[in-house]
Order: structure tokens, then C-alpha cells, then sequence
């Protein structure tokens, strides 16, 4: 393959960016989509730093989009640790890849690494005095003991993987609540750390997506949830649209969302926060690959349109688009 004007990196489920891609192609822009849920079983690729400095198979690109790329496709071929030094390896080399490639990146590979960091992500919040739950993020037992006594609970969330496997017991984690320290979670610590915040009651929960300085918010009632069902994302969206609705970010969050991003070096991100029943805000989390279509579908905005005009401004800024 040959230089191509857009690289999207994504998943073939990723119907969202069929619109972002529309829009491009209308502009006369050819765009090149690598679909990581069918590598490394399903297609190859190869890279030379003797034949173009970059992909030998994808070529070159002006402009490069690392959407969320989903899973690979090694599903039952591989199990245990075989199957976990794969999932490394392939990780380890589409990260060199965006490394590698000289283009314009909407968001650059090297920032979407360092924003992962949900630490990172904290102590950032915390230096610009955002709100936050009170954290801990610790593997000793004790002290994790005393922060759900403390606080009379708290809610436990992965650093990394949305799930830890200790042993053969496995848990599941987004962000759950426990009205005390689970003994599997307790033993597990020994083998790694988590997450543990207090559990702020919200009375909303709010999507803020960032498009270089252009934001659009959604906001979910969140009011008569109970504890268990602490993470949004466990329930099911298409039953529960009422609670959804396109809102303006105010101006507050307006401005922490952009001091994150400016901080992280990004152009795109999803912000999530939670407002309490006092009014008050508070940062949660941002994911540089979030989902947009959601928001979008529910009246936050023409998100896809705002996507294809960011890329296009990156091939030339006086670029009129329409």
C-alpha cells in the first residue's frame, strides 16, 4: 500500500467513524482503515525502518487517527500465559507503530500513552484543584481496610484492564461498590494494586467530549441508581434512553476539561463526572479513545462532523469546510 491522506487505527464494530471517514472522503481525502480486531490471525502487517521509516505494508500517511482499536483477534487459539505474552507482544508493536509514523496525529500516540495513566490522571486533577473522590490506590490490605472503614464503604476500580485474574479466581471490575473489602479482593492484593475512592451519591452523571477547544456534554440522571449499579456503562443503554439528554457544559467544567486536555497534549477525549446532590462537581476520569456516537444520538451534538473538521484542519489549517 501506498501514502494514503488519513490513517484510522480502530475495530471493525466501530461504526461510529463510518461518518468521520464520509466526511473526509467528500473532501477528496483517501483514507486508509486498519481494523486490530483481525490482527495478528486474520491479516499481517510488517515494519522496516530501511524501506519507508515506517509501516512497509500501510505506507505513509499525512494524518493519523488511533481510534479505540477494540481486541485482537487471538480469541481461543491462545490460552493462559501463551495468550498474555501475544496480547503483549501485539500491543508493544502498535505502540511502536504510532510511535513511528511521521504524521500528523489527532491525538499522538505518545499522548495517548501518557493519559491512559489513571494516576497520572489524578494527580493532575488534584495540581489543578479539581475535584476529586478521595483516592487510594494501594496493595496492602490493611490500609485498604481502613479507607473502606473510614469511609464506610468505597468503590473499587482496575488500574488497567477493567478486570484482575488472580490465580483462578477472576473479577470483573469497572468501578463497583462494596460496603466493605471483599476477601478475594483483599488476598488479590498481594499479587497487585487497585483503585479505591469514595462513594460520592450523584445526582447526575456527565459525558463531556472534547474536540480541540469544542466540547459537548451529556448528562445521564443518575438519582435513583443504588449502589450497585455505580458504573453507568453496566447498564443497558437502549432501555434506559430516558435518562439521557444533550446538555451545555458549563462553564466550569468547560474550562478543567480543556486545562486536562491542554495538559495530556490532546485534541480528543471523552471526560467523565459525577455531580453530587450539594451541586457539586467531580472529575472521574478521562479515556482519549472514547465513544461518541452515544452522546451524539442523544442531542450532545454533531460530534462526528466536528471529528472530520478537526482532521481536516490538520492537512491544512485555512482548509474551508463546509
Amino acid at each position: 500500500m501506498g501514502e494514503t491522506d488519513l490513517l484510522i487505527i480502530t475495530h471493525r464494530k466501530a461504526q461510529e467513524v463510518d461518518g468521520v471517514i464520509d466526511a473526509v472522503r467528500a473532501h477528496g481525502k483517501s483514507v486508509e482503515r486498519i481494523n486490530l480486531c483481525q490482527y495478528p490471525e486474520d491479516i499481517t502487517y510488517s515494519w522496516s525502518a530501511y524501506k519507508f521509516g515506517s509501516l512497509l505494508q500501510v505506507g505513509k500517511a499525512s494524518v493519523g487517527w488511533f481510534h479505540n482499536p477494540g481486541r485482537y483477534s487471538i480469541a481461543q487459539s491462545l490460552t493462559g500465559h501463551g495468550r498474555e505474552i501475544a496480547l503483549r507482544e501485539c500491543d508493544g508493536f502498535w505502540e511502536g507503530i504510532g510511535l513511528s509514523i511521521d504524521c500528523d496525529w489527532l491525538n499522538h500516540p505518545q499522548s495517548l500513552i501518557l493519559s491512559s495513566r489513571k494516576l497520572s490522571q489524578i494527580a493532575m486533577a488534584r495540581r489543578l484543584e479539581i475535584k476529586l473522590p478521595d483516592t487510594l490506590v494501594s496493595n496492602n490490605s490493611t490500609e485498604v481496610a481502613d479507607f473502606f472503614s473510614r469511609h464506610k464503604g468505597a468503590v473499587a476500580k482496575s488500574i488497567a484492564n477493567g478486570y484482575s485474574v488472580y490465580g483462578d479466581e477472576q473479577v470483573k471490575l469497572y468501578s463497583r461498590y462494596f460496603d466493605r473489602l471483599p476477601d478475594d479482593i483483599a488476598s488479590g492484593l498481594r499479587f497487585s494494586p487497585m483503585i479505591f475512592q469514595k462513594c460520592i451519591r450523584k445526582l447526575n452523571e456527565l459525558r463531556v467530549t472534547c474536540i480541540d477547544r469544542e466540547c459537548f456534554g451529556l448528562i445521564a440522571d443518575t438519582s435513583d441508581l443504588g449502589d450497585e449499579d455505580i458504573d453507568i456503562r453496566r447498564l443497558n443503554y437502549q432501555n434506559e434512553q430516558a435518562r439521557f439528554q444533550g446538555v451545555v457544559v458549563p462553564d466550569d467544567i468547560k474550562r478543567s476539561s480543556l486545562q486536562l486536555m491542554d495538559h495530556f497534549n490532546l485534541s480528543y477525549a471523552g471526560l467523565d463526572w459525577i455531580q453530587d446532590s450539594d451541586g457539586e462537581w467531580y472529575f472521574l476520569e478521562l479515556n482519549a479513545m472514547g465513544a461518541f456516537k452515544w452522546s451524539e444520538i442523544q442531542g450532545a451534538g454533531d460530534i462526528t462532523t466536528a471529528l472530520a473538521k478537526a482532521i481536516l484542519r490538520r492537512f491544512e489549517n485555512s482548509f474551508a469546510v463546509t
